[in-house]
């Protein structure tokens, strides 16, 4: 014998059967628990974000900052959901920081290329053609020093200061 049930309209969005799930969301939609119960991702800080610079420590000039840049915005677009509001200011200021100096070591090579090629440096002397290259050194080890301290000051949640990075992102 089938049995007939009255369904309300409270019940519309409950599954007939308690076995039953019901209908699956779309793919695209998340369910994230929110923060503080089981199984919720933790919220990040933002300090791989200046990790990521040390890339640029591979030395190959305007290849590894490329590197270095794409690997910060690759974090920020795929951490920018979970990330606590001072770390979303870390990565900013990270990528900021990259996307800065590859200008400033694209453009000293480009200087630097210029006037070798002029034909400029037959009869100079080392120091005045050879400082682009030693200020695109000296930019190498501040962008070192300012990635560790970034990422350690990042994971207690400061800020660091970065004085030479263009704000270019917001």
């Amino acid at each position: 014998m089938v049995g007939w049930s009255v369904v309300s309209l409270d019940d519309a969005d409950r599954p007939a059967d308690p076995a039953d799930p019901g209908p699956l969301p779309a793919p695209h939609a998340r369910r994230t628990p929110p923060a503080g119960v089981p199984g919720a991702p933790a919220a990040l800080d933002g300090s791989p974000a200046w990790w990521c610079g040390l890339v640029t420590l591979l030395c190959i000039p305007v290849l590894s900052n490329v590197v270095a840049v794409v690997a910060v915005l690759v974090y920020r677009s795929a951490a920018r959901e979970r990330l606590t509001p001072t770390g979303a200011e870390v990565v900013r200021r990270a990528a900021n920081w990259q996307l800065s100096l590859l200008l400033y070591v694209t453009v000293l090579i480009t200087v630097h290329v210029v006037v070798l090629a002029s034909g400029a440096v037959e009869g100079a002397s080392f120091l005045p053609f050879g400082l682009v290259i030693l200020t695109a050194l000296g930019l190498l080890v501040y962008n070192a020093v300012l990635c560790v301290l970034g990422a350690a000051r990042a994971s207690t949640g400061r800020l660091v200061a970065v004085p030479l990075a263009l704000p270019l992102l917001r």
